[in-house]
């Protein structure tokens, strides 16, 4: 071979070598950093999987990896001992991708468990009691009231406790908060309900409207979309509960879910009289009819409280009559089902469910002799997972809001004062 035979030869080598490195180089590709949900610091070493494939990697030190992929479109799978598995939707290979995995608590047979942050007063004043509050956009709104009601404000605060906005004293007596399925919220009082607005450090009430008007328009509709409302329907017996949609340009209704107790309702069909107690519309005069027209419809027939959340793209429906956890698309198409085992945990169950907003989760609670207990529900398996014990016995309306507990509670030896607290997770 000659000398340019061989030079020629020896650059058509370097080329295709550096050809083949470019065209790994432009493989598609996601990266991303896997993070502590709680502390923000890298998580080392997670597994990282595109769903369905072979596809995966490792995070370095840094909790940053770079896995490479055939599509634009996919789930990965980010798993790491000692944290719970997270689902991540990507569309976008050119923007990172931040996954948050949240540590995993384990309970230990035979050992007391205590909560790591105790229960704390969010707002107690010796003048003012609590009548009633609401979460909203990480904010506490709170109506306060002194004197009978004689005396009505509204406060807002942040999740720190610090007072950012309140309104002037309020020209009627009200009754509580009402956030309907826009996520408005209104004052009501016996006969008006009002809008209310905070504009910076002020609260504001707009477009006073009798209330039985709002409430027949507005007590079915429990969450909604831009596009969408979401309804639920309870028959006149009380035994069955509908979940519907209605479009909101279209006015179209497409039925969802459907949650009937067949064992109450036969029943009432062993029972004619318990039926017709159970479905007139005037309430019985006669002192005995009265009696057991409250038995039968607050005892024996008990109403049907299954009900329909929304979180994020997802519709969950808590079916308490099989006691399961029903998923849907916003479209209403059905997803998935899962039991719940409320049977394994001690107590009594309160068929209760809350949702928290911000931090898109769904909780239940049981009781035992007047304590609460909170357990957070996997939502792809319905297990329960212990969170905290509620710090004072027999809490009065309790929600979550961005990991925080709050409810209202009467302190004992502060009179009639009903006072607003707050539990970390």
């Amino acid at each position: 071979m000659s000398y340019l035979n061989h030079r020629i030869l020896l650059w058509l080598t370097v080329f295709l070598f550096f050809l083949v490195l470019s065209s790994r180089g432009q493989r598609p590709h996601l990266h991303g950093r896997v993070l502590n949900s709680e502390t923000k610091a890298a998580v080392s070493n997670a597994n990282v999987v595109i769903r369905g494939t072979k596809s995966g990697t490792l995070c370095d030190t840094a909790g940053n990896f770079t896995v490479f992929t055939n599509t634009s479109k996919e789930c990965l799978i980010v798993s790491h001992i000692g944290y719970e598995t997270q689902k991540v939707w990507f569309e976008d290979l050119k923007t990172p991708v931040i996954v948050y995995l949240k540590p995993e608590s384990h309970l230990l047979s035979g050992v007391e468990v205590k909560e790591k942050n105790e229960s704390e007063h969010f707002f107690r004043d010796t003048k003012y009691s609590v009548l009633d509050y609401a979460t909203l956009d990480h904010q506490v709104y709170l109506l306060i009231y002194r004197f009978r009601l004689s005396r009505s404000e509204i406060l807002v605060r942040s999740e720190t406790g610090e007072t950012v906005a309140r309104s002037e004293q309020l020209n009627f007596k009200p009754t509580g908060f009402f956030r309907d399925c826009m996520q408005t919220l209104h004052v009501m009082s016996e006969d008006s309900v009002y809008q209310v607005d905070r504009q910076g450090a002020s609260v504001k009430l707009y477009y006073p409207a009798e209330i039985s008007n709002f409430i027949a328009i507005m007590k079915d509709c429990i969450t909604s979309t831009e596009s969408t409302l979401y309804f639920r329907q309870l028959s006149q017996n009380q035994q069955r509960v509908n979940f519907y949609s209605i479009d909101r340009k279209t006015k179209s209704r497409t039925a969802i879910a459907s949650v009937t107790d067949e064992e109450k309702l036969r029943l009432l069909r062993d029972n004619p009289y318990d039926r017709y107690l159970l479905t007139c519309d005037t309430i019985p005069t006669n002192e005995s009819q009265f009696r057991q027209w409250m038995w039968l419809r607050k005892v024996l027939y008990k109403p049907n409280s299954s009900s329909l959340y929304r979180i994020d793209d997802k519709l969950l429906v808590l079916n308490t009559v099989d006691i399961s956890l029903e998923s849907y698309n916003l479209d209403g198409e059905f997803l998935t089902r899962q039991k719940i085992p409320v049977k394994t945990v001690p107590g009594q169950w309160t068929m209760e469910m809350y949702i928290d907003d911000i931090d898109h989760q769904a909780y239940t609670s049981f009781i035992k002799n007047g304590q609460y207990t909170l357990y957070r529900i996997d939502q792809g398996s319905g297990e329960l997972k212990r969170t905290l014990v509620i710090g004072e016995i027999f809490p009065q309306k309790i929600s979550i809001h961005n990991r925080n507990l709050y409810y209202l509670y009467i302190t004992p030896g502060s009179g009639e004062n009903k006072h607003l607290y707050q539990q970390k997770f």
